[in-house]
């Protein structure tokens, strides 16, 4: 399970082969908050392309919206 949580905005999708939106709970206003989504695990990037969809979606303005994910690989030989 991929999950987003900044302050009351909560986004959950199940992790299968397409991402499906299990639940959302936005505040009333969320267009006109700055919204940090926050992906621990990218694998295709299609849960975070679907938060940006359920956040254009309310009126997010898109220049509010900042996705911050931590990707590691091994050093190189």
């Amino acid at each position: 399970m991929v999950g987003w949580l900044a302050h009351d905005v909560s986004l959950f999708f199940t992790c299968d082969c397409h991402s499906q939106l299990y639940y959302l709970r936005l505040p009333k206003d969320i267009k006109d908050y700055k919204v940090i989504l926050m992906d621990a695990t990218v694998a295709t990037g299609a849960a975070a392309m679907m938060a940006i969809r359920v956040l254009l979606d309310h009126d997010v303005p898109e220049e509010n919206i900042v996705i911050v994910s931590l990707l590691m690989a091994e050093i190189g030989k």
